[in-house]
């Protein structure tokens, strides 16, 4: 991955929740003690609304505020892209996804769709202990919803309890090869930009 803005988005989407298209417009303005979701991205045009036509705020845990504190560059301002394109303007979703996420994830050996981080976040939540409606705020879902979509992840919870969603991420990054992982990602995703450009 396109070391740090890339890391940064994938961070945004697993341990925030968002929505590939809710993430790409964000600003820095948006980003405080938690994340302010006000706009999508739908067809390629920015709306001043998300998907289901309510804002939210987004908790920010640590592990989330550290990487965004190290990626902040210095000249950013409220108004600043988070995740800029290479020549400014808002990211294209599918080419992100086909340069550099999906070709990310086949190095690793991890098959994966940017949903599947959101996917992941909420079930975390659940696993935490979390009660379903403050589950479902996070994703901006309706209980209703939340509750059946992540019915096995409910029921499992009931049994045991898991790690906190900090714990798990820290747990996570501590086992991992980083500097292995890291440069192999970096030389799958060059080689698919190289095929790409032919």
């Amino acid at each position: 991955m396109k070391p740090p803005r890339d890391r940064a988005l994938v961070a945004v989407l697993a341990y925030a929740g968002l929505r590939q298209q809710e993430a790409i417009p964000l600003q820095w303005g948006d980003v405080g003690h938690t994340i302010a979701v006000s706009r999508t991205l739908t067809a390629g045009q920015l709306r001043e609304r998300t998907e289901t036509g309510k804002g939210r705020s987004v908790e920010i845990v640590a592990p989330l505020a550290e990487d965004l504190f190290e990626y902040r560059p210095a000249d950013a301002t409220p108004d600043s892209l988070l995740f800029p394109a290479t020549r400014g303007g808002l990211i294209s979703m599918r080419n992100w996804r086909e340069r550099i996420f999906h070709p990310a994830c086949e190095a690793a050996g991890v098959p994966a769709r940017p949903y599947d981080l959101r996917h992941s976040f909420v079930s975390a939540l659940v696993h935490e202990g979390r009660s379903s409606a403050n589950v479902a705020l996070a994703p901006g879902h309706s209980i209703r919803m939340c509750e059946d979509r992540y019915a096995h992840a409910f029921s499992e919870a009931r049994l045991e309890r898991g790690t906190s969603l900090e714990d798990a991420i820290r747990e996570v990054r501590a086992s991992l090869d980083v500097p292995r992982l890291a440069y192999r990602c970096g030389r799958f995703v060059g080689r698919s930009r190289r095929i790409a450009a032919t």
